[in-house]
């Protein structure tokens, strides 16, 4: 009970509905009227019914004759551990081919080299990706960043 200017104020807790009610009285006639308030809205709300356990059971059993139908499709947790990732420094290969003096000189064994767009792509015959050194792979991968589609026909 807390006194406020000469008020009493009265918590009353109605555990079935969940409702607080704080409310200051100047006379105890008035504390009657809102007890009843209280009890007959504790009468006027639903109860919840819960499941039997033969319900439970019957449900459990029809839910393991069907088996689900998009198993296939839920997520899979491997029980495997890795270690934590280790920071690297990644050096892009096309900044690599930009400090060489001439950045296509791959294309210079081309047999034929068809500029589509100056910036959708390029087509490219006779060129072997498979004999290209480390600096051709770098200038590969600099045209590959630059255009939209890089087509290479002939030897790949």
């Amino acid at each position: 009970m807390t006194h406020l200017r000469g008020h009493r104020t009265y918590i009353s807790i109605a555990a079935t509905v969940r409702v607080v009610c704080i409310v200051s009285f100047s006379n105890k006639a008035d504390m009657s009227s809102i007890t009843t308030t209280v009890a007959d809205v504790e009468q006027g709300v639903a109860t919840l019914k819960l499941r039997s356990s033969a319900q439970e059971e019957e449900q459990q059993k029809q839910q393991e004759e069907q088996p689900y139908r998009y198993a296939h499709l839920l997520p899979h947790f491997s029980a495997d551990r890795y270690p934590p990732l280790t920071p690297f420094e990644h050096v892009d290969p096309g900044h690599r081919a930009l400090t060489l003096p001439n950045p296509r000189a791959f294309l210079e064994n081309a047999t034929f080299v068809d500029e589509l767009t100056p910036h959708l792509g390029t087509e490219v015959h006779g060129v072997n990706l498979a004999e290209l050194d480390g600096s051709g792979r770098d200038q590969l991968a600099l045209e590959v960043r630059l255009l939209i589609y890089l087509v290479m026909n002939g030897n790949c």
